[in-house]
């Protein structure tokens, strides 16, 4: 083999690397921009645990836990049934709401009860859509809730 074909050949051996690493990179960033979470991330049926506390001034307050069943229909909107245990007060109560996701997997809900109370929350989609952590952020509350897909 000729010193110049060598040459040739390593000039385009060199080229077609970098021409695949500059792919690479350029793959690779476009698929940290490309969104990895949508309102039809959240679907389906969730169970859920609440803990809560509601501060009532000057110095109440009272402890609340709830458990229930959601159902997130992958296009904003929510439906379930929850059992709260209010102070030491148990019902069962159905509710409705509405949610919106953002693409890095944040995103809100509120929860509307049948006596048309509603309530505020933040949520983080984890664990590739299989849970959701929130918190409530109506003021007077200290709420955090875990739901789970079934």
């Amino acid at each position: 083999m000729s010193v110049k074909l060598f040459t040739v050949l390593t000039i385009m051996v060199a080229a077609a690397m970098t021409a695949a690493a500059q792919t690479r990179a350029t793959t690779k960033e476009s698929a940290s921009l490309t969104p990895r979470c949508t309102v039809r991330s959240l679907a389906g049926n969730f169970g859920l645990t609440v803990t809560a506390t509601n501060i009532v001034p000057p110095s109440t307050s009272i402890p609340i836990v709830s458990v229930g069943l959601v159902n997130f229909d992958g296009a904003g909107s929510l439906t379930g049934a929850v059992t709260t245990s209010f102070g030491g007060f148990v019902g069962t109560d159905s509710i409705t709401g509405s949610y919106t996701i953002e693409s890095n997997c944040t995103g809100t809900f509120s929860v509307t009860f049948s006596n048309g109370f509603t309530i505020n929350h933040n949520l983080v989609i984890v664990d590739e859509g299989k849970e959701i952590d929130f918190i409530q952020t109506d003021q007077g509350t200290v709420t955090t809730g875990r739901a789970r897909r079934q």
